[in-house]
This record gives structure tokens, C-alpha cells and sequence, in this order.
């Protein structure tokens, strides 16, 4: 049998992966399970970024219109927009020159934390059905159950997918913002302002991403799945109607102290979900 023969009949598994004997199995010059992995939490993540990347381009189209409006309003009445005034007690320590732009970039930054976990919050697990068998979020979780991998490996491989999607819409978000204030048409020196005033709440709004992630995964590991979707998606509502101030003010000027905690929140949620991963029946 030749060697393009032996390769056509060597047995595949979904997306056209290589079987061995216990499943998916690395072959030289092919996927790695790692690698694998990672290929299967892009096929669950791939539409909810689509749907993040359309979000994230009305918003970049929204700050410049939203900066000019807020601006002309400080500058004919001399007040702080409502809006602005809600970003909290940072407002005040921000010259007048600066804090136009960088509370709307704030109020974006909060909708993006509600939103980036409602879409990829998850663990890649999934429970059996009360009739047996699995239901999966998606159906590469049936690809996921041939893959030599820990439960652990699933669980932290997952958090890190889907704070890779945070990351990049924050950056993102935050890129399309600096050319919408290059729109707008502030002076070079005060453009390097405004960014360097946005770019540390754009990184305590990845924080408060990282913990909302974290949280939304436990939930994902200690619900079945139609539970765990009821409770994300009433943690969305309260987010948006009572934790919308709370949200905005960690974003806008988190302490060090609340710092230190969200991201010892976070590991440590990320830990109890792989700890309860390795217990559970799945």
C-alpha cells in the first residue's frame, strides 16, 4: 500500500482529525490535542465574536458622534453632561479638557463587560440529559470527548479562549476610539492625553471581564446547562439595571486594593470550577 494510500485510510474522527485507538491522537506534522482543543473553543466561539466584532464597530461609530455631542454641550452650558457626571467620583479629578472623551470611552468599556461574557462565558462542559444521553452547547463538545485532555485542561483552555475574545475587543474597542477622537480633531498633545487616560480603565475593564468570565464559568459547571443559561442571562439584567453604576465605577477608578481582589476573585473562581470539574460526572 502506498504512503498516500495508508494516509486516505487512516481513520478520522470530526473535522477531519486523526483516530488511534483512544481517540484523537497527535500524528507528526498534525494537530496536537492542545492545539485541538483550542481549534474546538473557536468552533463554539466563532458566531458570538461575529456578533462582538458588530457591537464593537457600531460603538467605534458612536464615540465620535457622542464625544462631539457631549463636548458641545460642556462648552454652551459650561456643566458636565448627566452622563458624564455618572462615571463617578473620578469625574472630578479629571481636567475638564480630558474627561469628555474618556468618560463615553468608559461607558462603552461597561457595556462591553456585560456583554463579552453573556456571549462566551463557558467551561466547554456540558451534563447528560435526564434520559441519558448529552445534550452539548455545541456539537464540537462531542469532538472534545475523543481528546486525550483533563477535565482541568478543558475548563482553564476555555477561561483563556474566551479571555483572548475580551482582550481583543478591548483593544480593539479601544483603537477604534483613539481614531474616532483623531475624527473628532483634538491637538496631537491632547489626543496623548486622552489616551493615556483610557488605556488604564480599559484595562480594569478587562479585569472586571476576567471575573465576570470566571464567575459565569462556575455557574456553567455547578447548573445544568438550562439553569445556567436562566441565571447568566438574569446576572445580564442586573448587571444593566442595578450593577450598572458599580460596574462603571471599578472601570473608572478601581483602587489597588480592588485590583489585588477581582484578580484573586478570579483565580480563585477559576480554580473551584476546575476542582469541581475533576469531581462531577459528565
Amino acid at each position: 500500500m502506498s504512503p498516500d494510500s495508508r494516509a486516505h485510510s487512516r481513520p478520522v474522527g470530526a473535522h477531519g482529525l486523526p483516530v488511534g485507538a483512544h481517540g484523537l491522537q497527535p500524528v507528526r506534522g498534525e494537530t496536537t490535542p492542545l492545539a485541538a482543543i483550542f481549534y474546538r473553543h473557536w468552533l463554539e466561539l466563532r458566531r458570538p465574536v461575529v456578533v462582538l466584532l458588530v457591537a464593537a464597530a457600531l460603538m467605534s461609530l458612536l464615540f465620535p458622534w457622542a464625544v462631539h455631542g457631549v463636548s458641545s454641550y460642556l462648552a454652551e452650558t459650561g456643566n458636565l453632561a448627566r452622563e458624564v457626571r455618572n462615571v463617578g467620583p473620578a469625574v472630578e479629578r479629571m481636567p475638564r479638557s480630558l474627561v469628555v472623551a474618556w468618560a463615553v470611552h468608559v461607558q462603552f468599556l461597561v457595556l462591553v463587560t456585560v456583554l463579552v461574557p453573556l456571549f462566551v462565558a463557558g467551561t466547554g462542559l456540558s451534563h447528560p440529559s435526564p434520559s441519558g444521553p448529552l445534550s452539548p452547547r455545541h456539537p464540537s463538545l462531542l469532538f472534545t470527548l475523543s481528546l486525550p485532555l483533563s477535565r482541568a485542561t478543558l475548563v482553564a483552555t476555555r477561561f483563556a479562549a474566551a479571555l483572548v475574545v475580551a482582550m481583543t475587543l478591548v483593544i480593539l474597542l479601544l483603537l477604534m476610539h483613539v481614531l474616532g477622537m483623531l475624527v473628532v480633531g483634538p491637538p496631537v498633545t491632547l489626543l496623548a492625553a486622552q489616551v493615556a487616560t483610557m488605556v488604564p480603565s480599559a484595562l480594569r475593564g478587562l479585569i472586571a471581564i476576567a471575573l465576570a468570565l470566571a464567575s459565569l464559568g462556575l455557574v456553567t459547571v455547578i447548573l445544568r446547562e438550562f439553569w445556567a443559561g436562566m441565571v447568566t442571562a438574569l446576572g445580564t439584567l442586573a448587571a444593566l439595571h442595578w450593577w450598572w453604576t458599580s460596574i462603571t465605577h471599578f472601570i473608572a477608578g478601581a483602587t489597588v486594593g480592588q485590583i489585588a481582589a477581582a484578580l484573586a476573585g478570579t483565580v480563585a473562581i477559576v480554580a473551584a470550577s476546575i476542582a469541581l470539574a475533576r469531581a462531577k460526572e459528565y
